[in-house]
Parts: C-alpha cells; structure tokens; sequence
C-alpha cells in the first residue's frame, strides 16, 4: 500500500465510492489482473467506509485477508483451462 506523504500532508488518492479525491481514502478490495488488464486496486474515504461498511485491507485479520483474496481471485479460475 502507498503511504506516501509530502509537506502538504498525506497523498490525495480516488475514492471509487464517490469518485472525488480525499487524504483519507484507503485500500478496500483488491482484485487479480485479467486478461491483459492490471490489478484493479479499490479505495474509499472515511466516510464512504462508514456509508458502505467497508474496511481497509490493512486492518483485516489473516484469516479475513486470505477470506477476502480468495473471493477475489475465484471467478478468474477458470481462465486459461480447456474446457
């Protein structure tokens, strides 16, 4: 996770919630690149994260990490095998 910061303070980064930007937006869900795409990395701000009940990914426990992973990557399993 980026915790860059400046002078100015912590880096503005995009809330995919209310797509505007904020300090205190965070990583939220992560997903596997696909198909020629990247990782799609997702965050939300503070308030987003109380609006929709989301927690950073930084907070989870292992267990809720390897939970949210797995969910995930599942839909993209199937890729690449012979049917």
């Amino acid at each position: 996770m980026d915790t860059r910061t400046s002078a100015a303070g912590p880096a503005e980064r995009l809330c995919h919630w209310h797509s505007g930007t904020s300090t205190t937006a965070r990583l939220v869900a992560t997903y596997p690149p696909v198909s020629g795409g990247g990782a799609a990395d997702l965050y939300a701000c503070a308030d987003c994260r109380e609006r929709h009940g989301l927690t950073p990914i930084d907070t989870l426990t292992t267990d809720e990490l390897y939970t949210h992973l797995r969910e995930a990557v599942a839909p993209y399993l199937h890729l690449g095998r012979a049917s």
